[in-house]
């Protein structure tokens, strides 16, 4: 066969099979969307505020791959629920994930805490929830309360250092009462394993070529970063697998009027490597608050006592996790077209550096005797 009409061929196939998969997403996601707006049509809820997901969503949210949406019931104007929903690919189930957990996990957590301490922490309730092909939503309760930050740090007006005190003891108990195989009996059939190797996820952020960090803490700290990995690579290589909440930050933690623990947004609980990563993201995220950042990685440690090297765990997951994936977001903002934006970025940056320099140095908080 002609050489140029044989190619032609194999471009006309690799057309057409492409436009089929394009028609199966097509039929694929207009079943979700389906899905979708039964979900909000049963339950009666009216879109009031987008928390989550594309800036059109409002207007249309039925279009998006991902949202969160406040609602309002119709027949109770007043009273709120959350909508999430995902209407794309989900190879991890996290939307499963979350239902799951809140379903099922989440009060036999509660129901083992000591009453001194689960009086303080609230969870959300589902009270809808349905998987549906690559659509998957849930309605559950809107926790009335402040955030105690978003990812320009945490907010030292909302939460204290008591919280984070109580917010230690809960991370502690949780670990504690939901192990893995606690968590496989009372969710059989989802697989809470999430894929992940913490030397190669840290390596990854040294090696990056199109990293913004060594611009941020210049080379020499780059340098030691990558001579400090090594030098921790067989405890990495070797750390032990736990059930973790894996997504604990001060976005993640509302203060309620009673003055409780709100604890939001499951998606990625499951079991991974690394004793302190639970800890980890909201210590980096106390970056803007030193005070309360120090205090958090004290109680953090003393809570920890038990497990061998965590100290080390916390401050290479501080790091070279959330750190450093916190200057990748700001570095990306600075393109930002609003100058506000661009300028918290800039402000930010110039903040967190220091911190991300104290850790690699063990300086600061990270200084021992």
């Amino acid at each position: 066969m002609n050489e140029g009409l044989h190619l032609r061929l194999e471009e006309e196939i690799e057309a057409k099979k492409l436009e089929e998969e394009s028609k199966e997403r097509n039929i694929e996601t207009e079943e979700a969307l389906e899905t979708l707006c039964d979900g909000l049509k049963n339950n009666g809820l009216i879109p009031v505020k987008l928390i989550q997901g594309g800036v059109d969503g409002i207007q249309n949210p039925y279009d998006r791959p991902f949202m969160v949406v406040e609602t309002a019931c119709s027949e109770s104007p007043n009273e709120k629920r959350i909508f999430k929903s995902r209407t794309r690919q989900d190879p991890d189930e996290e939307g499963l994930r979350e239902i799951q957990f809140l379903e099922t996990l989440a009060p036999y957590f509660c129901h083992q805490l000591p009453t001194d301490l689960s009086s303080k922490v609230v969870f959300p309730n589902i009270h809808d929830a349905k998987t549906s092909g690559w659509s998957t939503y849930c309605v559950q309760d809107y926790l009335d309360g402040s955030v105690a930050g978003w990812r320009s740090g945490a907010n030292p007006d909302v939460i204290s250092e008591s919280h984070l005190r109580t917010l230690v003891e809960l991370t502690k108990s949780f670990h504690g009462i939901l192990t893995q195989d606690v968590a496989a009996g009372l969710v059989p059939g989802l697989s809470m394993e999430r894929d992940n190797n913490l030397y190669d996820e840290y390596k990854g952020y040294v090696d990056w070529q199109e990293s913004p960090l060594p611009s941020i803490i210049g080379e020499g700290n780059m340098h030691k970063m990558r001579q400090d990995l090594e030098k921790y690579e067989e405890l990495l290589q070797s750390t032990p697998r736990e059930f973790s909440a894996g997504d604990i930050n001060p976005g993640n933690i509302i203060i309620t009027p009673d003055n409780k623990i709100g604890w939001i947004d499951w998606e990625r609980v499951g079991v991974v490597q690394g004793p302190a990563n639970d800890y980890a993201f909201m210590l980096a995220d106390l970056w803007s608050s030193p005070g309360l950042q120090r205090s958090y990685k004290n109680m953090a440690v003393e809570a920890n006592r038990d497990i061998k090297y965590f100290e080390d765990y916390l401050r290479l997951a501080f790091l070279y996790q959330y750190s450093a994936s916190a200057v990748v977001d700001f570095s990306n903002m600075l393109n930002d077209p609003d100058l506000s934006t661009r300028q918290t970025a800039q402000s930010s940056l110039e903040q967190i550096a220091p911190t991300i320099i104290d850790a690699i140095n063990q300086r600061g908080i990270w200084y021992r005797n």
